[in-house]
């Protein structure tokens, strides 16, 4: 069977043109991507067992871009973090909010990938306590940063401690509430202001400030530590380890990790629509309020395996392989065209919705649309279906 690759990938370029990740990031594709994409014919695998060996390779190429990719923007956060605690006004509050915005994004894509639990716990641990952290309403004086006594150290090796103790003290969710602060009611965004990290107008800001500034260096260094375990051409490490396992037990890991993708969303099913009111992760992140943000961004990571692709901060194509849908060409032409039009179905379903995404929406403007289209729900819920399918279809 002749493997068609041409149709899907401009499929990837949609999801993430949908996503808003060119306009979040300002940058233009690649324009040697298409001629990346010429002469991939001559890579196409005849045979399934060939396309599965590819895909392998594939999948540990899209590793190490997704968490390079997540470090990059760390970073950026980081930068963007230390401006405001060492200069705290109105301007530096809002590039560090979207700082966070842009580093957070990237790194949902990560969660359909079977090492996601590795460190979930430490970067992206939920529910988090506000309380447990800083101040909240009637309670001034609560959290570690109110009481350094009891915490005198701050450091990135001693949130890692706490953490899990009595509650969250590291991860993306943790800088999110140091960002936007308590939500009150059940609805909107926190309203923290830049005040909080000015030492002369609020009690804690220089505690308040080490807080957060040592909860970037711990993501940072986690998510330096995942990259180090999938670098290509390092002996022993996760990713070696990973390409030497027999075909078929790599091959089930790849879709281990969407099963544990959908385990931890209960309203997800593998052979059915979102469910109406189930809990996924549209629950997380309601300190910035755009916690609806994940699940798209969670479709956009299953998109990359499905494509064999991986599109970076700057645009331009940096994977570009054997995914699930070049598996599927070998298998059934009806299942790869399934798996194609429900990924586009669902990446073209939030265009507006992540476009919508600007400096003035996430600092006080309002709230892009907080509900998911039917579309977009349904579309994805059928994707997960066929990718179920497309498992049994290859078993040996």
């Amino acid at each position: 069977m002749k493997v068609h690759y041409s149709p899907f990938f401009p499929g990837l370029l949609i999801a993430f043109s949908g996503l808003g990740l060119f306009t979040l990031f300002a940058e233009e594709p690649d324009p040697g991507a298409d001629a990346a994409l010429k002469g991939r014919e001559a890579d196409a695998p005849g045979k399934i067992q060939q396309a599965k060996v590819m895909s392998i390779k594939t999948y540990g190429r899209i590793v190490e871009a997704s968490f390079m990719n997540s470090l990059l923007r760390a970073i950026e956060l980081r930068k963007q973090v230390k401006l405001l605690v060492t200069e705290p006004t109105l301007e530096n509050h809002i590039s560090a909010k979207m700082s966070w915005v842009q580093a957070w994004l990237p790194y949902l894509q990560s969660e359909a990938l079977f090492s996601y639990a590795d460190t979930a716990d430490s970067i992206s641990s939920w529910p988090i306590d506000p309380g447990y952290i800083d101040y909240v309403e009637a309670k001034p004086e609560s959290g570690i940063i109110a009481n350094p006594d009891q915490f005198p150290d701050l450091s990135p090796e001693a949130l890692d401690k706490l953490n899990g103790q009595d509650g969250a003290t590291t991860g993306y969710h943790v800088i999110e509430f140091l960002l936007w602060g308590e939500v009150k009611g059940i609805a909107g965004r926190g309203k923290r202001t830049h005040i909080d990290y000015d030492a002369g107008k609020s009690r804690h800001a220089e505690r308040r400030g080490a807080f957060l500034v040592s909860c970037c260096d711990h993501l940072i260094r986690q998510l330096a530590g995942q990259l180090a375990d999938w670098k290509g051409g390092v002996p022993d490490n996760a990713r070696a380890r990973y390409e030497q396992l027999p075909v078929e037990e790599a091959i089930g890991k790849i879709f281990a990790g969407i099963d544990g993708f959908v385990a931890r969303n209960p309203g997800l099913h593998k052979s059915t629509a979102i469910k109406k009111g189930a809990k996924t992760n549209l629950d997380k992140a309601t300190f910035s309020g755009l916690g609806y943000m994940g699940l798209v961004h969670n479709a956009a990571g299953i998109a990359n395996i499905a494509t064999g692709a991986y599109v970076g901060i700057d645009g331009k194509v940096k994977v570009l392989g054997i995914g699930l849908i070049g598996m599927a060409e070998e298998v059934s032409t009806v299942r790869s065209e399934r798996l194609r039009h429900y990924m586009n179905a669902s990446m073209r379903s939030v265009k507006g919705l992540n476009a919508s995404l600007n400096r003035a929406s996430v600092h006080d403007g309002e709230l892009p649309q907080g509900g998911h289209s039917r579309i977009f729900t349904n579309a994805f819920g059928y994707l997960l279906k066929e990718i179920n399918k497309l498992a049994v279809d290859l078993e040996p």
